[in-house]
């Protein structure tokens, strides 16, 4: 979706959306980049979205949204519920 005058009206904002190789969280990242948000595209597993028959990997995943509205985009690995501890 664009603002009345067609431009992007989130453009230059990046968002991370978790959970977004599927579903609601998919739904959400394509809506942030229709409205011109760079996304960061969040999973747990790469094969996460096949595992639901919703697409093949994460990262086709990302690669899709850019590509279909113009916009920077990344897949994110990682389990968000775990603080990572730094080594010294």
């Amino acid at each position: 979706m664009a603002s009345h005058d067609g431009t992007k009206i989130l453009a230059g904002k990046v968002a991370l959306v978790t959970g977004a190789g599927r579903g609601l969280g998919r739904a959400f990242a394509e809506k942030l980049a229709a409205l011109g948000t760079d996304v960061a595209i969040h999973g747990m597993r790469e094969n996460g979205p096949a595992e639901y028959g919703e697409g093949t990997t994460l990262t086709a995943v990302a690669a899709e949204i850019g590509q279909q509205f113009g916009v920077r985009s990344q897949r994110v690995l990682g389990d968000l519920t775990k603080a990572r501890t730094s080594r010294g």
